[in-house]
């Protein structure tokens, strides 16, 4: 065999090693590329940018396309169908890829414009080269034919451009309802921990820049597992979504109630004082107090609510907050449940609390 057609194995070793090299350095570009593409609902983290690696290194040895379908599918079938975080990452796609066509639509729609200003420049130039009427005549007949195709190009793009609106509609609704479910207690209704501490950093720091007062409460049903344990959990799920129902019917709209987790849950009060919480979580608790639940054999069960609540200082860190919210709850249950104290109360241990016994409803 010839020397010019050997190759040393430290050569060869040499070239795979460069072929890896170039394949990891296309499967990162291609990773980065689907892990920071608008389209997709994905937070950008180094956990995330894994993921995206290692679905594009497995649509590679795979031998499949490297394309935003495969990628999707790919992402979905890692988990659960009912995740929420596919769901919002497929009906964020589909959003985007119908807006994609809408402006395709545009484009097309501007192309035809363009075309048919040619065949107008066109005509104009068989009219001037004329010899003739029989000439003028077979311009004239030409141009007719033409201006027929771009009509029915356009009303074929019209009703294309119709449609991909009325998806693009459906699909923003469908986005919208998949992203409240990711935002929702699929339990209570009530919003859930995912944006709470995001929403609690906000309000912290605009107390901060402007301000701007902002309270936390901290409540829980007083003997939840009593109740769970005497009356069975379907009854316990009941009080939960019933308890929810009214406390946010007792609150204004920019309050806004979480499901903390179990039966413990969290109100933030943006732009509210500690008294105006006050008096709002005075008012749920009475009302919740009123819900006329029935128990086992018919026997009539009164709910009540223990409440901690806090009220950001300049200082404050979102954990601060939440800290002294907590420790409020837990002196409103060993003061005897079915209370309302506040960090003043932790501070000073004030009678400056309320006994929910002797609340009536706030109107």
């Amino acid at each position: 065999m010839s020397s010019e057609l050997m190759v040393s194995p430290e050569k060869e070793r040499v070239e795979i090693s460069e072929r890896e090299i170039e394949k990891i350095s296309e499967i990162a570009r291609y990773a980065l590329l689907f892990a920071t593409d608008k389209r997709y609902y994905i937070p950008l983290t180094p956990e995330n940018y894994e993921r995206c690696y290692k679905i594009v290194e497995r649509l590679y040895e795979k031998g499949e396309p490297i394309s935003w379908e495969n990628f999707i599918r790919e992402w979905g079938a890692e988990l659960p169908s009912s995740d929420k975080e596919t769901a919002l990452a497929e009906a964020s796609a589909k959003l985007y890829a119908v807006a994609e066509e809408l402006a395709n639509h545009a484009e097309l729609m501007h192309g035809v414009g363009r075309d048919f200003d040619s065949t107008m420049e066109i005509f104009t130039d068989g009219v001037r080269e004329a010899q003739g009427k029989r000439d003028i005549a077979i311009v004239i007949k030409s141009l007719l034919e033409e201006v027929a195709k771009a009509r029915k190009r356009v009303d074929e793009l019209s009703r294309e451009l119709e449609e991909s609106k009325r998806q693009i509609k459906e699909l923003k609704q469908e986005l919208k309802r998949v992203q409240m479910e990711a935002l929702t207690d699929r339990l209570t209704g009530a919003l859930n921990r995912g944006s709470l501490e995001t929403m609690v950093s906000l309000n912290v720091k605009r107390r901060k820049k402007n301000g701007t007062p902002f309270c936390v409460a901290i409540f829980d049903i007083d003997n939840f597992k009593e109740i769970n344990d005497t009356h069975g959990h379907l009854f316990g799920d009941e009080v939960l979504r019933k308890i929810t129902e009214v406390v946010r019917g007792s609150l204004s709209s920019r309050d806004l109630l979480y499901r903390y987790g179990g039966d413990e849950f969290c109100v933030l009060f943006p732009g509210r004082n500690l008294e105006e919480a006050f008096s709002l979580m005075e008012r749920a608790a009475s009302n919740v107090r009123k819900i006329p639940f029935i128990g086992l054999m018919g026997k009539p069960l009164r709910v009540s609510l223990s409440v901690g609540i806090a009220e950001a200082g300049k200082d404050d860190t979102p954990k601060d907050l939440l800290l002294r919210a907590d420790e409020a709850l837990y002196l409103a249950k060993e003061s005897g449940k079915n209370a309302i104290r506040t960090d003043r109360d932790v501070k000073s241990r004030s009678p400056w609390t309320i006994d929910i016994n002797s609340l009536t409803t706030v109107d």
